[in-house]
């Protein structure tokens, strides 16, 4: 809200953008299986992992690195299907703006796969294609203080001063956060064999605490299984394992709003004596925000002094919406036209998700993607593997505001089937949304004064308003002091001397 203050202000401080990043990295390696590993007969898919990078932060700039896993799913030459994790290395650097320091620094990189491209080089051999995109953003403490010069009398001055927002952003990570699960599987005949394991992290609920936020959800375990060489067929086996944990994120109260998410970053599979061991480690990361106010001098005169005013503009991050939400998705794909062969069985389907606009409409935040789809079949004794692509749309309240928005997107569950000529496929998609909405602010820099304001001994000045002044308007014109322009022309001030009605009323000003 405007105020109409007088005298000297205080130095305001406020965290301002000093990175604001997409950058794309791309990853090429092939890879030889180990001689323990069956022969490529057919690949089938690629999973990309990417647990949370690590960072060096300087004066300049953020570097990070981090690794890439890589779940491959293929059928050997027995034609059984076999799963083999592969990894690569990757790394970026994202400048800062010139004029800042790393201290009081907030670093936030969300690294997503892009694209995923493999193929088959030899029977022990893939090429594995990878772009990735980091969206890094970076706010660093800035103080504003006004430069002044040539006033001998700060009681002459007068200000119109405002209070700004800006968002305060803090993120947390725990990179090893163990589960672990105890599976028997239905009894049969000859020994289990661990085709593959998978997980996907469900966050249902994120809420701040004082120095943390603690997160409730489910890590979505899933289990691909054989028994010896009889059954071609795996066995799908899901399950829910719940978890409360607490990201450590110094700063952070009640009442703040948050967000989070994870991946699976490892699992481990036993079997002993008819049962599975199930050993998991989770990658969690949470995120909290508030907004955050500062007081800022919109304009300024003297009483007593000419003076020329030089402004600065600042945009600034205003939090609109942080939160948990999911969704379902389901779609029903023409089995010919996506290449299906008629009669087909589809054995396992996975998903994933990406964000493509944001946009604010009524009230409501309105989030537009895609979900990508890949369905495994078998076609009599032949594997194969369709990836089917449906747009998504997702809505959410949010305040009014350009959204400047980022989402963590995971498809914690999908499911697929044969239904005649045309394939169903039904998910559930969890995402982590935080959305910001950039807001300018024109603030003082610099007044430099000169030359004193010279009055005639009794003199009166008569103004008659032109459309568009304001009270505030018309006393830095004559340099009087608004408070006493407003008494002596019976003017009640309803809230700011820059308000448009200010002068409601008043056919003449007397100064």
């Amino acid at each position: 809200m405007e105020r109409y203050n007088k005298g000297e202000s205080a130095p305001v401080s406020f965290k301002i953008p000093v990175c604001d990043k997409a950058i794309t990295t791309e990853l090429s390696e092939d890879f030889t299986l180990p001689d323990y590993q069956p022969e490529i007969r057919r690949l089938l898919r690629v999973n990309i992992t990417l647990p949370p990078p690590a960072r060096y932060i300087s004066d300049s700039g953020a570097e990070f690195s981090g690794n890439a896993h890589f779940d491959v799913l293929y059928a050997g030459a027995d034609g059984q299907l076999y799963t083999t994790r592969l990894s690569s290395e990757y790394e970026f650097e994202a400048p800062f703006e010139a004029g800042y320091d790393a201290e009081g620094l907030v670093v936030l990189a969300d690294v997503v796969p892009d694209t995923v491209v493999s193929r088959v080089m030899a029977p022990r051999r893939i090429g594995i294609r990878a772009r990735l995109r980091a969206y890094v953003r970076c706010y660093a403490d800035y103080r504003h203080e006004e430069r002044l010069r040539g006033i001998d009398n700060p009681e002459t001055l007068r200000r119109l001063t405002d209070t700004g927002v800006y968002a305060l952003v803090l993120r947390g990570t725990d990179e090893a956060v163990p589960m672990s699960d105890e599976v028997i599987p239905e009894q049969g005949e000859g020994e289990i064999r661990v085709v593959g394991a998978s997980g996907n992290v469900f966050v249902s609920e994120a809420m701040a605490t004082g120095g943390g936020v603690v997160c409730r959800g489910d890590l979505i375990l899933k289990l691909m299984l054989c028994r010896d060489e009889r059954e071609t067929v795996p066995e799908i086996i899901t399950r829910k394992l719940p978890f409360t944990h607490e990201v450590e994120i110094n700063g952070v109260n009640p009442g703040w709003d948050c967000r989070a998410w994870g991946s699976c970053t490892d699992i481990t599979v036993t079997v002993g004596e008819g049962r599975l061991m199930c050993e998991a480690l989770m990658a969690l990361t949470a995120e909290a925000q508030k907004n955050e106010s500062f007081e800022y001098t919109k304009d300024i005169y003297s009483t007593a002094a000419d003076g020329e005013v030089a402004f600065r503009e600042v945009a600034l991050p205003v939090c609109l919406r942080c939160m948990n939400g999911n969704f379902t998705q389901s779609g029903v794909f023409d089995a010919k036209e996506n290449n299906l062969p008629a009669g087909a069985r589809i054995v396992d389907a996975e998903g994933s998700a990406s964000m493509g606009n944001m946009t604010n409409e009524k009230g409501r935040c309105v989030m537009t993607g895609e979900v990508r789809y890949s369905v495994i079949f078998l076609d009599g004794s032949e594997w194969g593997s369709r990836e089917l692509t449906q747009p998504f749309k997702y809505e959410f309240d949010a305040p009014q505001g350009t959204p400047d928005g980022s989402a963590i997107l995971n498809v914690t569950g999908c499911r697929a089937r044969m239904d005649g000529e045309r394939v169903a496929v039904d998910s559930e998609v969890s995402a982590a949304v935080r959305v910001l909405s950039p807001r300018a602010y024109r603030m003082v820099s610099e007044a430099n004064f000169s030359g004193a304001v010279k009055r005639g001994r009794g003199e009166w000045i008569i103004c008659y308003p032109d459309e568009g002044d304001t009270l505030w308007s018309i006393s830095k014109k004559y340099h009087a002091d608004a408070d006493r322009v407003a008494a002596a022309n019976s003017i009640k001030p309803t809230g700011s001397p820059d308000r448009a009605d200010s002068l409601a009323g008043a056919r003449y000003i007397i100064l």
